[in-house]
């Protein structure tokens, strides 16, 4: 069987020649799944809850755990173990199961324990990435699912869906946090004073639970977003109105000024060369105000913004606080862990149906949706473009199987 492999030899290019999918095709041994511990001054959640190993384990699949890999979400390894997990010390040890599940993209020490071949599923965040991490995907022949890819029946894509539903949440608990704390003020303020005005750029899942968020503790609300369909199903998902606009830059940039806040939830960045919000008009924010950047993973809404973490979380400039940090669902580990062991009950009980990779990413499309890499082949047009990589259509690839 001729299938298509890649090489990393000076230049990213691709080959064929005849080889065997050794993990890639597990139908002959027992599934193995291994959950790393993630560096939890980054990320805090863990992708399988105790009662999700159950129904792994007892459907057949392995799993195998790294040592504290839970307890940043309060789960300990004797919950995992009496779920049926195998507790391991190192992390090398996880690194030898078929599937590797993780939240945050490997990092350099984490891809050089990847395997030939080895199945990958973790979440992308290509603005932390370069060009390196998928050629070494590439070199190791990788399979790598991306988790905010993965659809549906509904052709959504439900972990970006819920994990939307956590960071608006938090995303408004910050915003109280630093009112009360810089200004000595509520969001929605009391009789005699004026509630704090929030803009949102951007009318997506994350902006809807940022609005739903935010006119619950009464402050006043815009959102702009560059889709009238967008504005106009988050504007009927509410029993109030609110103020959306189609997002006309000089508009936006003139009601800026007197925001106290002002959310990026924006993802469609590129129209924008990689910010909508210049240096210039943050510099006339008022001083004392919060940019929140949920996109900061995806693409800049603003100039002034770059990466930041749990322990450094915010800096100013200009006399405005900036937040950075990417992954804010993680702020609440526990309850973003429960939703991600429930939808991975159903990934891993559609696998159950196939019992076959190559015939599971054939078969099942809301799955191969996630796919970007195929034993070392790029095939997601949108990352070879951006990183200048060549791709395979992944269609034809498994028009082999």
């Amino acid at each position: 069987m001729t299938i298509p492999t890649s090489s990393v030899i000076g230049k990213f290019s691709f080959e064929y020649q005849e080889e065997v999918l050794a993990n890639t095709a597990l139908t002959d041994k027992k599934l193995i799944i291994g959950v790393p511990k993630e560096d939890f001054d980054k990320e805090k959640r863990v992708p399988l809850t105790p009662n999700t190993v159950q129904f792994l384990v007892e459907n057949g699949i392995s799993v195998l755990i790294e040592s504290e890999a839970g307890l940043a979400s309060r789960f300990s390894d004797i919950e995992f173990s009496e779920a049926g997990a195998k507790i391991v010390k190192k992390a090398k040890e996880v690194y030898t199961a078929d599937i590797l599940l993780k939240i945050a993209p490997p990092n350099k020490e984490e891809i050089a324990l990847l395997r030939k071949n080895q199945v990958l599923i973790s979440s992308l965040n290509l603005k932390t990435l370069n060009k390196s991490f998928f050629e070494v995907l590439a070199e190791k022949k990788v399979t790598a699912i991306a988790l905010e890819y993965i659809s549906d029946e509904n052709k959504e894509n439900p972990i970006v869906e819920l994990m939307s539903e956590i960071i608006g949440k938090v995303a408004i608990n910050i915003v109280s946090n630093f009112l009360m704390k810089k200004k000595g003020t509520l969001i929605g303020g009391i009789p005699g004073t004026p509630p704090t005005n929030i803009i949102i750029i951007g009318a997506g899942a994350t902006a809807k639970s940022t609005v739903n968020a935010a006119i619950k503790q009464g402050a006043n609300v815009q959102v702009y977003d560059n889709s009238i369909s967008r504005l106009k199903k988050l504007h009927d998902s509410f029993d109030q109105n609110i103020f959306t606009s189609i997002l006309h830059i000089p508009k936006l940039l003139g009601e800026i000024s007197r925001a106290d806040v002002i959310i990026g939830a924006i993802s469609d960045y590129n129209e924008y060369h990689n910010y909508i919000v210049p240096k210039e008009t943050i510099r006339e924010l008022k001083k004392d105000s919060l940019i929140i950047d949920l996109s900061i993973d995806q693409g800049l809404c603003f100039e002034t913004s770059k990466l930041t973490d749990f322990n450094n979380p915010s800096f100013e400039k200009f006399g405005v606080t900036h937040y950075g940090v990417p992954n804010i669902s993680s702020m609440a580990p526990r309850s973003a862990s429960y939703v991600l062991g429930d939808i991975f009950i159903q990934q891993f009980s559609n696998f159950q149906n196939y019992g076959n990779i190559n015939h599971f990413l054939k078969k099942d499309e809301n799955f191969r949706n996630g796919l970007y890499f195929y034993s070392g082949v790029l095939v997601n047009k949108q990352i070879g473009e951006l990183f200048d990589l060549p791709t395979k259509d992944i269609n034809l690839i498994l028009t082999a199987f």
